[in-house]
């Protein structure tokens, strides 16, 4: 019972130590393709009890390495590397492993235990494993994997073909030339599948089939060992080439029209093809891999032209000699792009896919003839305009002139030369111009001050013209918003007082064309408020005269309405008037007195405005006629002082009271309070004065009012002088009371 126990737990753990070890990884290196052989290296990693450690490199060797390479499922060379990757920061776990290379897993090689070491991370072991691949006829055919001493095919490849010729260090032909199905048990394969995300075939999940069927049959693909660099198109570029894993250039010796054409046919590209001196690489140190090269024309392949013998050259270091090509298209498909209207924009070759902007240089109006004739057969008119107000999806440019004499059905008839054209060359054409309709939208009436914006729009039209606004203020700040078959210029103006009236006009102009320019104004209708006083005029009134109160006012717009209103007085009539520079209103009334010191009130309004209402308030000054004039006298005593008394009530301006006594004015003086206006001739009487008529004279000065006479006839009385003194009491007594 004891060693059935102890057998078990013996076994439990030794089975958990396999399990648990069976795990590696290298990590902080690279992966890459090179010369027919996937490489993939880096620190090595181990995984055991939910832990991954670094190895340390004593005594560890290539056996060692090739364990973990072939756990990694490389059956290629296998390195082992020191002091490239050390300072790794896992723990390290194993130490002192000694395989003999045929071990399945690293755990079952010779080591210290787990854990157990005397290393630093010095002393890092890294591994380089390798693995070699190759399509069954050289460029073309199976993928097959290299393992031990053959080669065995590769089932269920879901890479694509372009993935598996740049896996394998090739060019693409982005196709698979054909299926071999499987329909029975065939001898052993490899069953690989790829998420696409890898950077080496190596690193996709394989599996070795020993015996038994390829589901979905083994895909034969077709890579090139020739293909375009540096080019600015598909169509274009340095000529590279592919030979027994090595890549390189050819030199230009000899090199003309009928080897590009050749080069062209191969890739698949035109029939045609054209040597050019652009497209070199201007790095130091060649790789010139062909030199020489003679062809007919009429070849498959450069490599069955005649040339030299591989890696045998006489050219330059410093690629000065790399071959360039064109390939013309055998039909060339026409675009506009950038413009506004289908009809204009950046003059475009497609070639395939790919848009390729035409050069500007030496691009004539008759070869824009023919570009828009090829677009559009009805096409009557072209001009060739700056490529800078378009925008386009790319900067490949066609590095070919086109040089037409207008009667061309198709551009590709017409002669071409290769140049060198800088990108920023883009030639741009307008298919039968056509002007725009343009549109104003002016706000009216503007506010002072609050801000607003005009718009000019031109509608259709090509090419799309420039567009701008000239108005009374040119601080203004103007933006455009062009949009498909639409420009539009926006001004941003604050209108002020002296706006008004102003025009506002937008420029509509086509600077590569003869057409003329567009001018669309419009006048601004400002509304201000009134900035100055009502001018109110205001007479002196006379009692029971007809008069007239006006109020103008010559400011504001629009001009305000302007009333008259009373308190508390009726009046005749009010009339207003608005003219084109002035409002006024006036006020008829006939006063009385009771007018007088009445406030009327001129009140001005802008309507359809948010302004306030303005007013000029007035204060009626009317001039009226004494209301009574009443004469009276102290007792006329012979030798006693005595007084004539003139009492005037009512009258604006104050009357005036003077004493005329036989035709002469008597000297008297006035006593004046706020309910009379009193006149007081002061006399010793005599017999004489006895029946003497005596005059008040009232006058009101400045006005047309009538003098007022008022008659006073004189009774003298004689007495005793015991009663004298009586009588001056009695007289001093009546004039206080009288005044």
């Amino acid at each position: 019972m004891y060693w059935t126990i102890l057998y078990i737990v013996v076994y439990l753990v030794f089975n958990r130590l396999l399990t648990d070890a069976s795990k590696v990884r290298l990590v902080d290196g690279k992966s890459f393709h090179e010369n027919g052989v996937d490489i993939y290296e880096g620190r090595l990693q181990v995984f055991f009890y939910n832990e991954w450690g670094n190895v340390c490199d004593d005594e560890f060797t290539q056996r060692s390495a090739k364990v973990v390479c072939g756990m990694l499922g490389f059956y290629g060379n296998a390195i082992a590397i020191a002091n490239t990757y050390k300072n790794g920061n896992k723990r390290i776990v194993l130490d002192n492993v000694k395989c003999n290379g045929r071990e399945k897993d690293i755990m079952n090689c010779q080591h210290q235990g787990w854990g157990t070491h005397d290393c630093s991370h010095e002393e890092d072991i890294g591994v380089r494993c390798e693995q070699t691949w190759r399509l069954s006829k050289s460029t073309e055919g199976f993928v097959e994997i290299h393992i031990i001493d053959s080669y065995i095919p590769v089932c269920n490849t879901n890479y694509s073909g372009k993935k598996i010729c740049q896996s394998l260090g090739l060019v693409e032909s982005n196709k698979i030339v054909g299926v071999v199905p499987a329909t029975s048990k065939t001898r052993r394969f490899v069953d690989i599948s790829c998420t696409g995300e890898e950077q080496i075939l190596s690193q996709c999940t394989r599996t070795i089939i020993k015996y038994g069927v390829c589901e979905n049959g083994l895909s034969a693909f077709k890579c090139l060992t020739q293909k375009l660099t540096n080019g600015t198109t598909s169509y274009n570029g340095r000529l590279e080439i592919y030979h027994e894993g090595r890549k390189g250039s050819v030199c230009d010796d000899g090199f003309g029209d009928n080897e590009a054409s050749v080069v062209c046919r191969y890739l698949g590209l035109s029939w045609n093809g054209r040597f050019s001196y652009e497209f070199k690489d201007w790095t130091e140190g060649s790789n010139y891999l062909l030199d020489d090269i003679d062809c007919t024309g009429r070849e498959a392949n450069i490599l069955s032209c005649k040339h030299t013998s591989w890696n045998s050259h006489n050219c330059d270091q410093k690629h000065r000699e790399d071959v360039g090509i064109q390939c013309l298209p055998d039909e060339i498909t026409l675009t506009l792009e950038g413009g506004n209207n289908e009809n204009e924009g950046i003059a475009q070759i497609l070639l395939g896919k790919q848009r390729t902007n035409i050069c500007s240089l030496g691009f004539e109006r008759e070869d824009a003839f023919v570009f828009c004739r090829e677009l559009n057969n009805d096409c009557r008119n072209v001009i060739v305009v700056s490529g800078t107000q378009y925008s386009s999806s790319t900067e490949y440019i066609y590095q070919e002139a086109f040089h037409c004499n207008g009667s061309e059905a198709k551009i590709i008839n017409c002669p071409r030369y290769s140049i060198k054209c800088p990108s920023d060359s883009k030639v741009a054409v307008v298919c039968d111009p056509t002007l725009p309709s343009v549109t104003l939208e002016v706000p009216s009436p503007l506010i002072v001050n609050e801000p607003v914006n005009l718009t000019c729009t031109a509608t259709g039209g090509s090419p799309s013209p420039n567009i701008w606004w000239n108005c009374c203020n040119n601080n203004n700040r103007t933006y455009v918003i062009q949009s498909e078959n639409q420009i539009k210029s926006v001004l941003e103006i604050i209108p002020s007082r002296r706006c008004n009236a102003a025009t506002c006009t937008c420029f509509v102009h086509h600077t590569e064309t003869t057409f003329p320019e567009i001018q669309k104004a419009e006048q601004l209708v400002i509304y201000y408020p009134v900035r100055d006083d009502l001018n109110v005029t205001a007479p002196i009134l006379t009692e029971h005269q007809s008069s007239i109160l006006t109020c103008e006012v010559s400011d504001g717009n629009p001009l305000p309405d302007i009333w008259w209103t009373c308190s508390g007085i009726p009046y005749d009539n009010v009339t207003s008037v608005v003219t084109h520079n002035s409002s006024s209103s006036t006020l008829y009334l006939t006063p009385t007195v009771d007018y007088h010191n009445k406030t009327c009130t001129c009140i001005g309004r802008q309507f359809n405005t948010t302004f306030e209402d303005i007013s000029e308030p007035t204060v009626l000054h009317v001039l009226y006629s004494v209301n009574e004039v009443e004469v009276s006298s102290t007792n006329l005593i012979v030798g006693i002082r005595s007084y004539l008394i003139c009492r005037v009530t009512g009258g604006n301006p104050e009357p005036v009271a003077k004493w005329i006594c036989d035709g002469k004015f008597q000297k008297s003086y006035e006593i004046r309070s706020l309910e009379a206006v009193l006149a007081l001739m002061s006399f010793i009487p005599t017999s004489a004065h006895h029946d003497q008529q005596c005059t008040c004279v009232v006058s009101q000065p400045g006005t047309n009012f009538k003098e007022v006479h008022q008659l006073l006839v004189l009774r003298v009385t004689s007495l005793p002088t015991s009663t004298t003194k009586e009588m001056i009491t009695g007289n001093t007594t009546e004039l206080w009371s009288n005044t």
